[in-house]
């Protein structure tokens, strides 16, 4: 979405900005209920709601603003005389895009990534009205269990995100991470 923001001629690319950042700047448990009521009224069958697809998109369009903050400098980094070199040569604005710009943000995508992971683990307000017996998640039934009082299964729970959130950014410091030359 970033480079259709940025790069394109998209005559509402202005608003589609604003728009990735929107679902960032309201409250989590709105967002979760704004995506309820839209499963509710175009998913009657209900089987977006209950599936882990649902619970995917919408944490994954809540936290779309974190991955649009941190790839957006590294694609404006990249400098637009690649892209209309391409043009030049006959390439398309999709081709140019994929062949050029992408391929040259590909560790910021990697970047992306390893926020959007660990932010979406630690994230339980959009689940609140979408988890199923199905479909748990982790942040919510740590706070489940917290008003429960059981805070042995809270504290695993914990050094289990803890221990996911470490890997992750590990694997990501191993293939992010700066080399040395000779």
């Amino acid at each position: 979405m970033s480079v259709v923001a940025h790069r394109s001629d998209f005559r509402l690319r202005g608003s589609l900005q604003q728009a990735m950042l929107w679902p960032r700047m309201m409250p989590g448990l709105v967002c979760g209920m704004a995506f309820f009521w839209a499963f509710v009224l175009l998913d009657p069958t209900d089987t977006l709601r209950g599936s882990l697809w649902g619970l995917g998109l919408a944490f994954a369009v809540r936290n779309l603003a974190i991955g649009y903050s941190a790839f957006y400098p590294a694609l404006a980094a990249i400098g637009r005389d690649l892209d209309l070199a391409a043009r030049t040569s006959g390439a398309g604005w999709w081709r140019s895009m994929i062949s050029i710009s992408l391929r040259l943000s590909i560790p910021a995508m990697a970047t992306c990534f390893v926020l959007l992971f660990v932010s979406m683990l630690n994230d339980a307000d959009p689940a609140v009205f979408l988890v199923t017996d199905e479909t748990p998640v982790m942040g919510l039934t740590m706070l489940q269990l917290a008003a429960t009082s059981t805070g042995g299964a809270v504290a695993a729970f914990g050094v289990i995100q803890m221990l996911l959130t470490v890997a992750v950014l590990a694997i990501g410091r191993l293939f992010l991470g700066k080399r040395i030359h000779a």
